[in-house]
């Protein structure tokens, strides 16, 4: 069970970071807009709390995984909602970026107007306004499950060094040595 539970942190740093290049790709595709959607504005926002939260909790538990024998059985499903999540979104700013290339090169670049806006590009890319929607409550749902679990895994690591601290000083070497 170690061996499962080794990288856990490592392996939710990597998904803040993957978080962090969503960020920055839709936030580049929302500047390209003369008046980006507030919409678009607010999902890049929530995706940045996300991959702040996971930057947070991948750091701690990397510090305490082996030294606690932390489990990764409470973070598995939140983390592949966030990895499907992110590859989803990845995936609809290609397709849109690529659509917004042969506009461009369709109008031969004469300075038209766009004829969507960057939300309703981003909603067609995604597979419609039901997916769409679906896809933000799900941001939502992992946003704040992220951020109980970074909250509980805090409070379970206090908890821990509590019981490390308050132990009889003979036992505390003992205690350090094989589980705190």
């Amino acid at each position: 069970m170690a061996e499962a539970v080794i990288g856990l942190g490592a392996s939710i740093a990597g998904l803040a970071t993957f978080a962090a290049q969503i960020v920055t790709a839709l936030r580049t595709y929302a500047s390209s807009y003369a008046r980006a959607e507030q919409k678009i504005n607010d999902l890049s926002s929530d995706l940045a709390l996300i991959s702040s939260i996971l930057t947070d909790l991948g750091t701690s538990i990397s510090k305490y995984e082996l030294k606690f024998h932390i489990t990764a059985k409470n973070f598995v499903e939140v983390k592949k909602t966030c990895e499907r999540n992110f590859e989803r979104l990845n995936e609809a700013l290609k397709e849109v970026k690529k659509r917004d290339v042969e506009e461009e090169e369709g109008m031969g670049r004469k300075g038209k107007k766009k004829a969507l806006g960057a939300w309703e590009k981003l909603m067609f890319a995604l597979g419609g306004e039901k997916e769409l929607m679906e896809f933000v409550i799900s941001i939502e749902s992992s946003k704040s499950t992220l951020q109980l679990l970074l909250e509980s895994f805090k409070l379970f690591i206090l908890l821990r060094l509590y019981v490390c601290l308050s132990a009889p000083r003979e036992f505390l070497f003992f205690l350090l040595d094989c589980s705190c």
